[in-house]
């Protein structure tokens, strides 16, 4: 096939699915197109599609202590060669100490660069980044990992206080993804600007020492100390004061082609902002949250018409889980979504929640367009093992997400064989759905489909439910 004849937008199509070497995850046809760099009737395709992507230094790794030659390397070729920067249009790179120039100084040569994913960023290489960053005004998907405490540098980096002012010499941004890999200190909490997330864990007071007041909706709030436990010793989740609930907006503060935002913790100046600068969301996905109930409600009520993906937990943070699911469902301290926000998410597709932000009766809420559910279903005290029935129930009506194709019920602790049973007839022998149940207790192996048999599945035996079954039809 000769390259003359064959349209460049084809020609790379037919490429990116050829066979390649390793790393197959990362870029398969990479050192193919190489090769065809060398072709002088290949060339002008290929050095376009090679130097698109690059992905340089650790990434996703602990930063690396020695030397980082591929760095020195790809900028002197840039320095000799200038035009190579000029078609490079992703730029994947992993913290390496020493090298906070390097990478500064490759930023600000690609002028094309569209989208960037940096790793592992530790308070070392901020400032240099930052200003280079600054001049990439077209970018349109950042992805930014940290490493370390929230209150270093680098997670303060991501503050709303701080990305907002990068954020505006992006205008066409469409992906945002915030993620760290961090805890937070409680000393000198007041004193330091943090990321993720704004509040903070506490000891239980003293006995003689008053208790704080039971306010969920106001800014400044404070749970009882009974609501949460770490391994037995009750803590007291604190929020933060007034002043950080009044993010940084400036007229004009509207990214209105972001269509995707991720987030490991979303803090709640972030999410008190949202609806105002990015109204046209698609996919949501802030990992862990714990929120009062009515601010999530409106803000993903304000994205009713364009939401499709939203994937939602409640924070299992440093192994603490809330044991009154009841307490964070209903009344002045409710976090649960409810069954008329569900309902107004009219173009949402795919959704992924636990137990607790949707309690398993307001399933029956869920929009007609939803096609694939991932439920975790936390059963932590003995008084959420009723709802195993409710779910049950709610499932087998037809009415409850009738376009649904696809369920995956994640389960936190076993169930008794009937439950299991009653569980898989209702989602995959009367509703027809794929999917599967996945017990987080022991290995397993999916279920897929009413005609599956797998292995079993937390001492489960699906093989002789699937042959019961078909006697008694």
């Amino acid at each position: 096939m000769a390259a003359a004849s064959t349209p460049a937008e084809v020609l790379l199509h037919i490429i990116s699915y050829l066979p390649g070497p390793q790393p197959p995850q990362y870029r398969p046809h990479a050192e193919l197109l190489q090769l065809f760099t060398v072709c002088k009737s290949w060339y002008g395709i290929a050095e376009g599609a090679f130097y698109s992507r690059i992905m340089l230094g650790a990434v996703r790794r602990p930063p690396e202590t020695a030397p980082c030659p591929s760095a020195t390397a790809f900028r002197d070729a840039l320095r000799k060669t200038p035009r190579f920067a000029l078609l490079v249009k992703e730029l994947r790179l992993g913290a390496a100490r020493g090298h906070t120039k390097a990478w500064a100084d490759i930023i600000n040569a690609c002028r094309n660069l569209r989208r960037i994913h940096l790793s592992d960023w530790t308070p070392g290489v901020l400032t240099d980044v930052r200003n280079a960053l600054k001049t990439r005004t077209g970018l349109i998907e950042v992805n930014l990992w940290f490493r370390g405490l929230l209150d270093t540098p680098s997670c303060a980096f991501a503050s709303e206080k701080q990305m907002l002012p990068l954020m505006r010499a992006w205008p066409d941004l469409r992906v945002f993804v915030v993620q760290a890999r961090a805890i937070s200190s409680i000393e000198n909490v007041h004193e330091r600007i943090v990321m993720l997330p704004t509040y903070h864990w506490q000891p239980r007071p003293a006995a003689d020492e008053p208790a704080p007041a039971d306010v969920w909706n106001t800014p400044g709030f404070v749970v009882p100390h009974d609501l949460f436990t770490n391994r037995g010793a009750h803590t007291a989740l604190k929020m933060w004061g007034p002043e950080t609930w009044a993010p940084s907006i400036e007229p004009g503060d509207v990214w209105p082609h972001l269509r995707t935002i991720s987030a490991g913790f979303l803090t709640i100046p972030w999410l008190v902002a949202l609806p105002t600068i990015a109204p046209n969301v698609q996919e949501f996905s802030p990992g862990y949250l714990l929120v009062p109930g009515k601010l999530l409600n409106a803000v993903l009520c304000a994205w009713s018409s364009t939401l499709r993906y939203l994937h939602l937990t409640v924070v299992d943070y440093f192994g603490m889980q809330p044991p009154n699911a009841d307490a964070l469902r209903n009344g002045n301290m409710s976090i649960a979504i409810t069954g008329v926000t569900l309902s107004g998410l009219k173009c949402l597709e795919t959704m992924a929640v636990d137990s607790i932000l949707v309690p398993p009766a307001t399933l029956r809420f869920t929009p007609p367009s939803l096609r694939e559910l991932t439920y975790d279903f936390k059963l932590k005290l003995k008084d959420d093992v009723d709802d195993v029935g409710i779910l049950d129930r709610t499932l087998a009506d037809t009415r409850t997400a009738p376009g649904l194709e696809r369920i995956v019920v994640l389960l936190s602790t076993s169930l008794s064989e009937e439950e299991m049973s009653a569980l898989a007839r209702t989602c995959f022998a009367e509703r027809k759905l794929q999917g599967a149940l996945q017990s987080f207790s022991k290995p397993h192996a999916p279920c897929v489909g009413a005609e599956s048999a797998g292995t079993l599945l937390n001492e489960f035996d699906w093989t002789k439910w699937r042959q019961d079954y078909v006697q008694r039809k």
